[in-house]
C-alpha cells in the first residue's frame, strides 16, 4: 500500500504521540521504584542500601535506606542525572519514611537544572524540597518549569542530620521517585510531542547501557 503524505503525517505524529505518552507514564528517573537494587544512582556507599521496606507494602519492591550517622549538622546522599528538555514543564514527586535515634532531621531533596546531560558542570538553576515528617512514608510533589537551556536535572536526595552524635542514626527510606513531563505539554502541539519522544529516546537508549 502506498501511503501518502497526509497518512505518513498521521503516522508520525501517532508514533510521536505513543512515545510522549510512555516517557510521561513511565517517568524519566531510572530505578526511581528501587524493586529489586540501587542501580542507576551515584555515590551509593556505605550507610545507603536497598531495603525491602516499600512505600506501597509492595513484597516485590523496596526503597533505598540512607542512614546518617555523621555528627552534628550532616547530609548523607545518592544522587542522578535525568536528561530533560529545556523549556518543557515537569512534574516530580517522592516517598520518604524517616526515623531516628537521639536525632532530628528531614528527608532533603535538591533538584539542579544543568546546561549539558551529564550535569557535569555549573547548574543554572536549583529547586530545594524538604520534609520533617516522621514515622510515616510521606508523598512530597511539586511541579517544575525547566529553564530554556536546560538539558540534565540533578536528582540529590539526602537523609539531612539537624541534631545528633556520631553514631546516632537518622535514617530516611526513599521510594517512588518519578520525574514526568507535565500532561499539558501534549495538547497538541507537535514540536512538544517530538520533544517528549526524544527524552523517551534518551531514557531507552541509556537502559540498553546500562547507566
Amino acid at each position: 500500500m502506498r501511503l501518502t503524505s497526509r497518512t505518513w503525517i498521521c503516522v508520525t505524529f501517532a508514533i510521536v504521540a505513543f512515545g510522549a505518552a510512555g516517557a510521561s507514564a513511565g517517568g524519566l528517573v531510572v530505578n526511581g521504584e528501587f524493586d529489586t537494587d540501587l542501580l542507576g544512582w551515584d555515590n551509593v556507599g556505605t550507610g545507603k542500601v536497598w531495603d525491602p521496606f516499600d512505600d506501597t507494602d509492595d513484597p516485590n519492591s523496596g526503597s533505598i535506606s540512607i542512614s546518617n550517622t555523621y555528627g552534628g549538622v550532616s547530609g548523607a546522599f545518592v544522587e542522578q542525572c535525568v536528561p530533560v528538555e529545556g523549556g518543557l514543564d515537569y512534574h516530580f514527586s517522592y516517598s520518604h519514611y524517616s526515623t531516628g535515634t537521639d536525632t532530628t532531621g528531614r528527608a532533603d531533596v535538591g533538584l539542579y537544572w544543568y546546561s549539558n546531560a551529564l550535569c557535569d558542570v555549573s547548574s543554572i538553576g536549583y529547586t530545594p524540597l524538604t520534609s520533617l515528617t516522621t514515622g510515616v512514608w510521606t508523598a512530597v510533589a511539586t511541579d517544575l518549569s525547566a529553564p530554556a537551556e536546560a538539558l540534565g536535572l540533578l536528582v540529590h536526595i539526602a537523609a539531612w542530620k539537624n541534631t545528633g552524635n556520631a553514631g546516632d542514626p537518622w535514617t530516611v527510606y526513599f521510594d517512588h521517585i518519578q520525574l514526568a513531563p507535565e500532561p499539558a505539554a501534549t495538547s497538541g502541539s507537535i514540536a512538544a510531542l517530538g520533544a517528549l519522544a526524544s527524552v523517551a529516546r534518551r531514557r531507552r537508549a541509556r537502559r540498553r547501557l546500562g547507566v
